[in-house]
């Protein structure tokens, strides 16, 4: 084998280590919803974004009667989320990690507590 074979072998290897390195491994977030309000809208970004993506629901709602919903395709990462109930009432987590598979439960005390600590910080 010559030195540009080499080379290029190593050219190559570099360059599909790279794109498997940068995709990563990919999780879900699964939110069960246990509390008396409809989530209509759900949206997320990356906490180092200021703008929020796509409603992740789209015309799907996370009903109040134990309905489910799953993010899928989420790298390891810092995100922001952000639900809206049937009411316009919008609670946001912000900063948190998703680093595996993860697993929500709402309640309605939790999305009480999240809608007063919202509008009591404004």
């Amino acid at each position: 084998m010559t030195i540009r074979q080499v080379m290029s072998s190593v050219v190559v290897f570099a360059l599909l280590a790279g794109v498997v390195g940068a995709q990563g491994h990919h999780y879900s977030l699964k939110i069960t919803n246990a509390s008396k309000y409809d989530i209509y809208h759900l949206y997320l970004t990356s906490s180092d974004d200021r703008h929020w993506g796509p409603d992740q629901l789209r015309d799907d709602i996370i009903g109040s009667d134990g309905g489910s919903f799953t993010l899928t395709g989420l790298q390891t990462a810092e995100y922001d989320v952000k639900f809206v109930d049937e009411d316009g009432d919008d609670c946001v987590l912000q900063n948190i990690q998703i680093t595996g598979d993860t697993s929500w439960t709402l309640t309605t005390d939790w999305l009480v507590r999240c809608e007063f600590h919202q509008h009591g910080a404004n």
